[in-house]
């Protein structure tokens, strides 16, 4: 299995390294309930928005299945990379690594725009959704598009523009950072972790990691959770700096760390770490915490268990990753906001 499952409601959408079909399984019972051919040697994997379900074959381009049926619902595209469908609320974007472009079109199949990179685009998790952006990672620059043009706003060159295999290759998104998770060179290079600024394109900071960190990092809050060589590191996302590590687990180095609520979900060589902040000594993590009625609506209720009581600044984040104009100080003598 080279591609991570998709769930969604009641289904699971599962296939493989050169594997002769996409299945659709129903979640509980895992039975079969729709198959699709794969037509492809790599399958990374599926996006699923609404009623339809989305994946890039790269002998077929993208594909559009109805999610519960897996009836095609429309094609574009006769090749494409070894890559996850980006999908948002506006758009599904297309990637082809022969003609190194993307293309943005609605969900319904029809193109809106086009935009031609200067470099190999990479192959992997090289795109990210946030707000009213588009950034994209080829192998020699990182690009901010408007959503609705494809129009730039920003491009930087990156240090390295040789980076191999683009599943090593990645972004991720944090409140306060855009983060490159890159690999340098060959098989032998180091890896690199990066913190750039969303709004105007600039490098914040730089961290070498171990050649055995191959999975980026994912935000907690204001840090970053990746693993290092087997470790379990806590940064900073606005500065990369080392908060904390959990070592002597042997976290397995290809593993997504997963973020539910306030737990982390981690795999070690034959388990599943589950770890909550309480598993820290330290004060600079965040206290334990729970949203009391999820999802909400107008009113949100957040409750925080701690032995020392503390002022707690909050902001609230749009499901699209942009900046609200919620914000404020929950008081240690308030155990709710509004």
């Amino acid at each position: 299995i080279s591609c991570f499952p998709t769930v969604s409601e009641d289904m699971i959408y599962a296939s493989g390294h050169r594997a002769e079909w996409i299945y659709a399984l129903d979640r509980m019972t895992g039975d079969s309930i729709w198959a699709y051919p794969a037509g492809s040697n790599y399958v990374s994997s599926f996006a699923v928005k609404g009623d339809k379900f989305f994946v890039q074959l790269s002998d077929q381009g993208l594909v559009c299945l109805q999610k519960n049926t897996g009836e095609v619902l429309w094609e574009y595209g006769s090749e494409s990379n070894q890559t996850v469908p980006l999908v948002d609320d506006k758009y599904v974007y297309f990637t082809s690594e022969l003609s190194d472009i993307i293309v943005a079109l609605t969900h319904d199949g029809e193109e809106v725009w086009k935009y031609v990179s200067e470099s190999p685009i990479d192959d992997f998790e090289s795109f990210l959704s946030a707000g009213d952006t588009i950034f994209l990672k080829s192998r020699g620059y990182l690009v901010a598009l408007d959503q609705d043009t494809g129009n730039e706003y920003w491009r930087s060159k990156l240090e390295n523009d040789n980076s191999l295999l683009g599943n090593y290759n990645m972004l991720s998104w944090a409140p306060d950072i855009l983060v490159v998770h890159e690999w340098q060179g060959d098989w032998e290079g180091p890896f690199m972790m990066q913190g750039w600024d969303k709004r105007t394109g600039e490098m914040q900071w730089s961290k070498a990691l171990n050649n055995g960190s191959e999975v980026g990092a994912t935000a907690f809050g204001k840090y970053l959770v990746n693993v290092n060589d087997g470790i379990l590191q806590f940064r900073r996302s606005s500065i990369g700096e080392l908060v904390q590590e959990i070592t002597g687990e042997n976290f397995c180095n290809w593993s997504r760390v997963i973020v539910v609520d306030s737990m982390i979900l981690v795999s070690k060589r034959t388990e599943i770490a589950i770890l909550t902040s309480e598993a820290s000594n330290s004060d600079e993590l965040p206290f334990q915490w729970r949203i009391l009625g999820n999802p909400v609506n107008a009113k949100i209720t957040l409750e925080i268990s701690t032995e020392t009581p503390k002022d707690i600044d909050y902001r609230v984040i749009g499901a699209g990753g942009e900046f609200t104009a919620v914000s404020g100080r929950l008081f240690a003598s308030e155990t709710s906001l509004v």
